[in-house]
Parts: structure tokens; C-alpha cells; sequence
């Protein structure tokens, strides 16, 4: 009888023991810490997504008067792609406004996430002296090849960006923020859709993608009948404009106004803690 008695009891216990096990998440931690001995590993770090941008720059008569839109500049350029690399890695895209931007000239560069050399792995409460030990060795041979990997990695980063940011200026000096008779008019639209297109055309569907246009967003282009592709899901727009809601003539008003370029990191960035 008493046997009969202690089996019963057991069993029951081995059922509640199940049941924390299996349906409170805490328990299971609980017991897989402290009585199974099995490590837990800390929650994963979130991985930034890749960042898809495209810029664009403005240089016609519009963006001087009355609104005097910021330029852009390579030292703003530089810093995007700086805060791409050590972030998210991802795609940077520039071309600009005039008469007729339906087929402008479009920069690209491709920018790698940062190579991180891991830190040195700290025990974990109820790790035994072994396998703490392997995972310290492991670290340790690690270090060589991943250093390796950072270096080159950093060194073909700053050589593309050196020869990107030369065609930049280029760009900028030479068709943008000069007088000439292809900047007297304004078509936005033009712009616009070319950059949905390459938007949209880019495999990467976890990427986050933008437009920013250093520009009022006023289509003042008379030989230019077009409408805005409408479709452009998944695209953030992005304005730089120092007065905000400055217009009520702007082709979308699906948009964000910023007062300043070093605004749009901010928002497009996660900041690095």
C-alpha cells in the first residue's frame, strides 16, 4: 500500500514537473540552467537592415527662390556612406534635376556592412569549466581570419569610396549647382519615377529604401507631360526643405519633410549605442 502510495506521489510529481517544463517559459529556463546545467544563450543582437538610398540633387531655379533648398554636399555624401558602413551596409544612388530628368546620369555605389571583430565570450552562469574553455579557443582562432576579413574589407571600402565621391563632385559642380539652360526648368516627376524604377528593381525586399530629394518637389517643366508613378509601396520619400510645408503645389504629399541634411541620417539610421 505505501508503495502503491509513494508511486502516485511521484508520478505526480514528475507530472507537474513536466507541465512547468514545457508550458512556463521562465520554469523550463529555470531548470535547463540550474538542475539540466544547459547554457542559455543571451537574445540575439537585431540586425540592422540594408539601406537603399537614393538621392536627389536639385539645382534648378525653383530650389533658390523662395525656398533656398539645401545643396548637396560630398562631405554630407561621405557621411551617409560612413554611417551605411559601420550600420547596415546597403546601396547609395545620386543623380539630379533639370529640364528633362527622365534619363539622367545615375551614380552608384555599393556599400559593405562592416566586418566586426567579435568580442571575447564571457562565462555563462552554469557553463562548466570545459566548455567554457573550447568556446574561449574557438574566439581565439577566429580572430586572425576575421581581422583579416575587416581590414580588406575596410580597404575596398575606402577605395571605392574615394573614386565614388570623385564622380560626385564631378556631378555636382559641373551639371548641378551651375547655370546653364538645362537647369531652368524643373521636372521632378521625371526624377522620381526613374528612381521607383530602380527601386522597385532591387531584389532585396528586407532592405529599407528611400528617396530623398534636395528639392522643393515643384514640377515646373512645361515640355514635360508626365505623370508620377504612383506605385511606389515600400519607398519612404524623404524632402529636404528648411521650411516646412512650404507648398501646397508639391507632386506627393506622401512624404517627410526635413529642415536639414543631417537630419535625414538620423531618421534613416538607427543611432549606434
Amino acid at each position: 500500500m505505501k508503495s502503491s502510495v509513494k508511486i502516485i506521489a511521484i508520478l505526480t510529481l514528475l507530472g507537474v514537473a513536466t507541465g512547468f517544463y514545457f508550458l512556463n517559459s521562465t520554469g523550463k529556463q529555470v531548470i535547463d540552467r540550474y538542475i539540466i546545467g544547459v547554457v542559455i544563450p543571451p537574445p540575439a543582437t537585431p540586425i540592422e537592415p540594408e539601406k537603399i538610398i537614393y538621392v536627389l540633387a536639385d539645382g534648378t531655379g525653383s530650389t533658390k527662390s523662395p525656398h533656398n533648398i539645401p545643396q548637396v554636399t560630398i562631405d554630407w555624401i561621405e557621411k551617409v556612406l560612413d554611417t551605411m558602413y559601420v550600420t547596415s551596409g546597403g546601396k547609395f544612388y545620386i543623380s539630379h534635376v533639370d529640364n528633362d530628368s527622365r534619363n539622367n546620369e545615375v551614380l552608384y555605389i555599393s556599400v559593405p556592412s562592416q566586418v566586426l571583430v567579435p568580442l571575447k565570450p564571457e562565462r555563462e552562469n552554469g557553463e562548466i569549466s570545459f566548455e567554457y574553455s573550447k568556446r574561449l579557443r574557438d574566439w581565439e582562432n577566429s580572430l586572425d581570419a576575421v581581422k583579416k576579413d575587416s581590414d580588406k574589407t575596410a580597404i575596398q571600402f575606402k577605395k571605392a569610396k574615394v573614386a565614388f565621391l570623385a564622380d560626385c563632385s564631378e556631378l555636382l559642380n559641373n551639371k548641378v549647382y551651375v547655370k546653364s539652360k538645362n537647369n531652368l526648368s524643373t521636372d521632378i516627376i521625371g526624377i522620381l519615377n526613374a528612381a521607383f524604377i530602380t527601386l522597385q528593381n532591387n531584389q532585396n525586399n528586407e532592405g529599407k529604401k528611400y528617396v530623398v530629394g534636395f528639392s522643393d518637389f515643384i514640377q515646373a517643366a512645361p515640355n514635360i507631360n508626365i505623370k508620377l508613378n504612383s506605385s511606389f509601396e515600400g519607398v519612404q520619400i524623404i524632402a529636404v526643405n528648411p521650411v516646412q510645408n512650404s507648398s501646397k503645389k508639391m507632386v506627393t504629399d506622401k512624404l517627410i519633410q526635413l529642415e536639414h541634411p543631417n537630419r535625414v541620417i538620423e531618421t534613416i539610421f538607427t543611432p549606434i549605442k
